[in-house]
């Protein structure tokens, strides 16, 4: 019976860690797509949407905080990165709710 149950918790952390590298892979991916697509939109219409640098630059910090979990790190790394994922998320609240949110470049 030990040995049933010492198996479960095997193949569960086995699944856990696969998840959190292939997560982590995804979360790559999605920056980069995000980046592309500020581009696009940049060369298409000359405007620059600064929602779309602060969401690839909140995805880092959320797959930052997913490497927490594998990697070792100080008190002050984690620190700075919460204190970024705050600012990120307060620059994309007020981008979105008060200021303008595109900038025509000519």
């Amino acid at each position: 019976m030990e040995i049933a149950i010492y198996a479960i918790i095997a193949v569960f952390l086995i699944g856990m860690a696969f998840m959190l590298f292939v997560l982590k892979d995804l979360m790559v991916a999605m920056i980069l797509v995000e980046l592309l697509q500020t581009v696009i939109v940049f060369i298409r219409e000359h405007k620059f949407d600064m929602r779309l640098i602060l969401a690839a630059g909140l995805t880092a910090m959320v797959r930052k905080v997913l490497v927490f979990g594998v990697e070792p790190v100080d008190a002050m790394m984690m620190g700075l990165v919460v204190a970024l994922i705050v600012v990120l998320t307060a620059s994309m609240v007020v981008f979105t709710k008060y200021g303008p949110i595109t900038k025509s470049i000519h």
